[in-house]
């Protein structure tokens, strides 16, 4: 009776941990009330911004960006997942205050990927020390940090939180209770709503496992009777993105992001940065330390610890170039871009092998467990979030030196065309929407659009009869629409709008009715300018499989929630 006293108390102590170390976490940079940026954090902020002003006016879902994204119709919406940006539209709505709602919003995010890892290990180990271990391990681990405060890399960041669901749900499924399925479904779904990329890579990385270890799979029939069930269920509870994503890329021929595979470090340059402790796309000095030394408890692991132990150093050693990466860029493993991605699936391979060589630890001492428990808390919290602050004042230190957004931004004064990295306030943050200009700023466009021509689309230059015109003052912007007034143009000429055509836009000129737009060679909308009420609105039009893919969506979860409650209800019927 003691003992378990004492151990609902070390309990209690663990969810204090859970509570105060995000918010030290998000301290150490919020505490400045800037955000120091870099990398893809333009990219993600005009993403926010455009959810944003389309949810005060009433649209909550975002289709064409016409406040952002150079205000030109671009569909970066259809490619780009929205759905779990909507964090910061609320934090942003209730404070008012864009930097304090991204802050939030990385706490937010910090809580649920602590949390969800500590479920799913303590679901897959049973052990609540272990399970600790590991949430600690992987929420501070050291490509997480790069993720979210080095490079801003928001999206991947996002799938970060849920692979922990992913892999226990692929686990369960052919490896112990395969009753389990609608687990793998919902992981891979919260996937694909936050990096397409990141879902292509772990189901890739499953299936490469499945293929090794099916020998060894027992009812293997039934077990894939309940993975293709999984998959189902994440295409219906996905149906409202992938649809409209599928017709998108189908109807208008985009073109994707830039394909490549750059910053491929070497296995010194690996082991280098992780030593030093620096913030860099590596596993960290822990994991280092697990891959070096964990293969002398590989013959006390059992047979699933010690193949995350192997899948952990595999992925590690596919991060650098000792795979010819440079022989690679002509195939579609180009789409990868950066290899140091795999790095966060090595991560937590490794975060779940060094939790169990802690585990281990424990089971064979002499000492009371609780005492040992309690220790072994002390000792994990010190070790790992001390060297997240020492990442952290290493990066606030250098990052505050950099240059303030304080003017807004033109082709011509382009700050991030310079410096990728620069700070923001909250009186600077609308600087950032006049002219974006790099890192994904014209991702999926339409093939057709010829390069030469994006800079004069994003500057709102349209084309009379020949003639370049600057536009920029007669834009209005509504939610999925786009408005010109072309008063003052001459009636009767074709006119070459700066706004870029996706299937479903629709178009009007003055008072008449919505209708399909005629396009030019590059994919802009052309019309011809009326003699009278010479506003001209492009916008657009949610199409019969939108809908439909958003109803089926809706039902499908409707259906997950009821039936999960109904299951519950049914066991404490049975207990």
């Amino acid at each position: 009776m003691r003992y378990l006293k004492k151990k609902v108390e070390c309990q209690l102590v663990l969810l204090l941990c859970f509570i105060v170390l995000p918010i030290i976490y998000v301290y150490l940079f919020s505490r400045f009330n800037q955000i120091m940026s870099s990398g893809d954090f333009m990219f993600h902020a005009n993403r926010m911004e455009e959810l944003y002003q389309d949810v005060i006016r009433g649209t909550f879902i975002p289709r064409i960006s016409t406040y952002t994204f150079n205000q030109v119709g671009s569909g970066i919406n259809f490619f780009y997942p929205w759905i779990l940006l909507y964090p910061f539209v609320i934090f942003r709505i209730l404070f008012h205050n864009p930097i304090i709602a991204f802050y939030l919003f990385i706490l937010f995010y910090t809580y649920l990927t602590i949390f969800i890892a500590y479920i799913c290990m303590y679901s897959y180990s049973g052990s609540y020390l272990r399970a600790f271990i590991f949430a600690l391990l992987y929420t501070f681990s050291n490509y997480h940090f790069y993720l979210v405060w080095n490079q801003n890399v928001l999206a991947e960041a996002l799938a970060y939180t849920f692979l922990p669901i992913v892999f226990l749900g692929f686990y369960e499924i052919f490896f112990n209770n395969y009753n389990q399925w609608p687990l793998l479904g919902i992981g891979m779904t919260f996937l694909i709503f936050s990096h397409m990329l990141t879902t292509i890579l772990s189901a890739i990385v499953m299936l490469i496992i499945l293929l090794v270890t099916l020998p060894l799979i027992s009812n293997i029939i039934s077990r894939f009777i309940n993975a293709v069930k999984a998959a189902l269920l994440s295409s219906l509870l996905s149906a409202f993105y992938l649809v409209p994503f599928y017709e998108q890329w189908e109807r208008t021929k985009v073109r994707g992001s830039w394909l490549g595979l750059m910053l491929v470090q070497t296995p010194f340059d690996t082991v280098k940065n992780a030593l030093n402790n620096v913030s860099s796309p590596n596993i960290g000095i822990l994991l280092l330390i697990v891959v070096i030394l964990g293969a002398f408890y590989l013959k006390k692991s059992n047979p699933i610890d010690r193949s995350t132990y192997y899948i952990g150093l595999t992925l590690l050693l596919l991060t650098t170039s000792l795979v010819p990466w440079s022989h690679l860029k002509s195939t579609p493993i180009a789409i990868l871009q950066f290899p140091y991605r795999l790095n966060g699936l090595a991560t937590l391979m490794l975060s779940v092998y060094l939790s169990s060589i802690v585990a281990s630890w424990i089971k064979i001492s002499r000492f009371k467990s609780f005492y040992l428990e309690c220790l072994s808390i002390l000792a994990s919290i010190l070790i790992i979030f001390t060297l997240n602050i020492d990442i952290a004042l290493q990066t606030t230190d250098y990052r505050q030196s950099l240059p303030r957004m304080s003017e807004k931004q033109t082709f011509r004064r382009y700050l991030p065309d310079k410096n990728y990295s620069f700070n923001i306030t909250a009186h600077d943050w609308n600087n950032m929407f006049g002219y974006f200009g790099h890192n994904g700023a014209f991702d999926y466009y339409p093939k057709s659009l010829a390069k030469s021509m994006e800079i004069t689309v994003a500057t709102h230059h349209a084309w009379i009869n020949g003639n370049k015109v600057d536009v920029s003052s007669r834009i209005s912007k509504l939610p999925n629409e786009l408005s010109y007034d072309l008063s003052g143009f001459p009636s009767g000429s074709k006119i070459t709008l700066p706004a870029i055509y996706y299937f479903n836009d629709v178009v009007k000129t003055g008072r008449g009715h919505f209708q399909k737009p005629q396009v030019d060679n590059n994919n802009l909308i052309q019309i011809r300018i009326p003699k009278r009420d010479k506003k001209v609105t492009v916008k657009y039009q949610d199409s019969f499989i939108d809908i439909a893919s958003l109803w089926i969506s809706l039902l499908s979860w409707i259906g997950l929630i009821v039936s999960s409650f109904w299951k519950k209800h049914n066991l404490r019927r049975k207990v």
